[in-house]
């Protein structure tokens, strides 16, 4: 199996990362050495939640998102 960001400077369209601060698996540390590294424009935000953020966190990141696709237009 490949390293989960093998591909990931293929993504050529504007990205947002919603990482968990609490999150073991992906810690924020963790994404910005290696997704953002293959991704400079991606834009990451670090949510206080753990593995889950649109489970936790639900409106947090409803906003964001929706902040995130409004800025494209």
């Amino acid at each position: 199996r490949d390293p989960f960001d093998s591909e990931l400077h293929k993504v050529v369209v504007p990205t947002m990362i919603a990482a968990g601060a609490a999150d073991p698996g992906f810690p924020p540390d963790l994404l910005r050495a290696t997704i953002q590294g293959h991704m400079p424009g991606a834009a990451l935000t670090v949510l206080d939640t753990g593995h889950y953020p649109p489970l936790e966190s639900p409106e947090v990141c409803a906003a964001l998102i929706q902040t995130f696709a409004l800025a494209l237009a």
